[in-house]
């Protein structure tokens, strides 16, 4: 059996724009081999042409995009960001981390094989749409089997009310969850996911945290955590080589991509 982790990117989005091309494509053979007066002739070879040019790019964008972010692909952006993530990740022996926004258990799975003397839960809310389907708990629990990693639990609960008492965790992850949140005070829900860090606990966030318009300004939120005994907290770019590069950023609209990371 096989873990099944899906595509960031919907694969409805991928057939959808494969099957618009298609028509345009047919459109440009009809128009071209038509009777039609010259005028409707011209006309139409000129509607379909633009249209196929146009249909043709997002095609091949969303067949980058795909690519890119399959998870079940070892090689793409999308699991070396989870890959990178892990890496950075510490939890010690005996110790318990959590992963926010998990997925399909990806992150929580890798996190847990790299310590397997220490345990990950992975939430979510689920459903979240992936291209084969929904995440779910069922999904990642069979994902964790297929991986063969034990030490890995996944519960259903919100990020923005966790169902944990304070300094529950050793370690706490999370990839893009915050950014997906409806909630637009995203200091709150940060503030949400410090609460349950036990004191000496590790934290890494990896989201847009560079976008203003999405976060406000992240490096007085750094300041803030400072000033309440939070040490090493720092703000680091992930497109500028750490994880991607800029020019890959910007083809796969992963811009502002950061990493909020420190210990409480």
């Amino acid at each position: 059996m096989k873990p099944d982790y899906k595509n960031w990117i919907p694969r409805s989005l991928l057939y959808a724009t494969g099957f618009a091309t298609a028509v345009s494509l047919t459109g440009v053979v009809t128009a071209f081999s038509s009777l039609a007066p010259g005028a409707i002739r011209t006309f139409s070879l000129f509607f379909f042409g633009i249209a196929l040019v146009i249909l043709a790019g997002a095609c091949a964008v969303m067949i980058r995009l795909t690519r890119a972010f399959d998870l079940n692909d070892s090689g793409s952006y999308a699991r070396r960001i989870i890959d990178d993530i892990a890496a950075r990740a510490k939890l010690a022996e005996g110790g318990k981390g959590l992963d926010l926004g998990t997925g399909t258990g990806a992150l929580a799975i890798e996190v847990a094989r790299r310590h397997p003397r220490s345990s990950m839960v992975g939430i979510d809310t689920w459903p979240r749409v992936f291209s084969g389907g929904s995440g779910s708990l069922a999904l990642c629990e069979s994902n964790a089997r297929a991986e063969n990693v034990p030490n890995v639990t996944f519960e259903k609960a919100d990020a923005a009310k966790l169902p944990y008492p304070d300094e529950s965790f050793d370690l706490v992850v999370s990839n893009y969850l915050y950014s997906s949140s409806s909630i637009l005070n995203k200091g709150k829900l940060i503030d949400e996911t410090m609460r349950v860090l036990k004191k000496g606990g590790h934290f890494v966030l990896h989201d847009y945290f560079g976008r203003k318009e999405k976060f406000g300004d992240m490096n007085a939120y750094v300041e803030k955590l400072k000033k309440a005994g939070f040490e090493k907290v720092e703000l680091l770019d992930t497109t500028d080589g750490l994880f991607i590069t800029k020019k890959e950023s910007w083809k796969l609209n992963l811009s502002g991509s950061e990493l909020l990371i420190g210990r409480k």
